[in-house]
């Protein structure tokens, strides 16, 4: 018992005493800190957009991993695996790692550590921490529209990101994955997999207070366009529902579904739209 005492203590100060500012020891990379800190980084950009951070997601990280590794030993840097038609797009990936209903995107990226490396505007720089390498993780692709879009978009809930280091070539690789879980509203992370994680769930609404109705002024996707004139959809949507006394009015009825409510402005305003 004070074996596994000691041990467990061990665990845990090494992993507080982990710093951003420690220089990366070459072919020792501690690649879940580093993973940690691109992934706050990856938050930190969504959360100044009002957006929610990212939970940690086993399945992306195991996806992930795997394809880090592919691009390690092929020393690619490419979305597919031609040659595993298994695992031949990030979809597939995820697929064979246990996903369903994930709707999946990527983004991949190399740099150097401790050797010259050129920026997006061609300055050279050398980084050596884990911080300065995260930072250009990040920053490579926030400039990068595709990679952008993928870090912004409002219904990715998850993520999964795996770093490999090359230390013969002085390099490392990531690979992050984004995905929607349709059917799916809560994400516990593993604290195995994820040991710096200080992630805390969004509150999910229990009512309409602070809930915006306000046209959104965005373009949608296929082809949905908002209404060019000023419509109120429902007058009456913030209206808490009275229920006292409604108890069995939804019923079921072969194969119909009944609802019954003397509210008849209600049920009309829900039909219109």
């Amino acid at each position: 018992m004070r074996v596994i005492l000691i041990i467990s203590f061990l665990l845990v100060f090494n992993a507080s005493s982990q710093t951003p500012d420690e220089h990366i020891p070459l072919g020792k990379l501690n690649a879940r800190y580093l993973e940690h800190l691109i992934k706050e980084g990856i938050d930190s950009v969504r959360v100044s957009l009002g957006l929610n951070k990212l939970a940690n997601d086993s399945v992306l990280y195991e996806a992930s991993k795997g394809h880090s590794k592919y691009l390690n030993d092929t020393r690619r840097t490419t979305h597919y695996q031609y040659e595993n038609p298994e695992l031949k797009n990030p979809e597939d990936r995820v697929t064979v790692s246990g996903g369903k209903n994930y709707i999946v995107a990527e983004n991949i990226a190399k740099t150097n550590v401790h050797k010259l490396t050129k920026d997006e505007k061609g300055k050279l720089s050398i980084d050596h921490t884990y911080r300065e390498v995260a930072k250009r993780f990040v920053k490579m692709w926030v400039t990068s529209p595709g990679h952008y879009e993928n870090i912004i978009n409002p219904r990715y809930e998850i993520t999964g990101i795996a770093v490999i280091e090359d230390s013969a070539r002085k390099e490392i690789k990531a690979v992050q994955l984004f995905a929607e879980v349709q059917f799916k509203y809560s994400f516990p992370e593993n604290r195995t997999l994820f040991p710096y994680s200080n992630y805390q769930p969004p509150e999910l609404p229990s009512d309409f207070a602070g809930i915006s109705r306000t046209r959104l002024q965005t373009k949608f996707e296929w082809g949905i366009k908002t209404p060019k004139d000023s419509v109120i959809f429902c007058s009456n949507c913030n209206t808490p529902i009275d229920t006292n006394g409604y108890k069995d009015k939804l019923l079921v009825k072969g194969r119909r579904l009944v609802f019954y409510t003397p509210n008849v402005d209600m049920m009309y305003n829900i039909l219109d739209t």
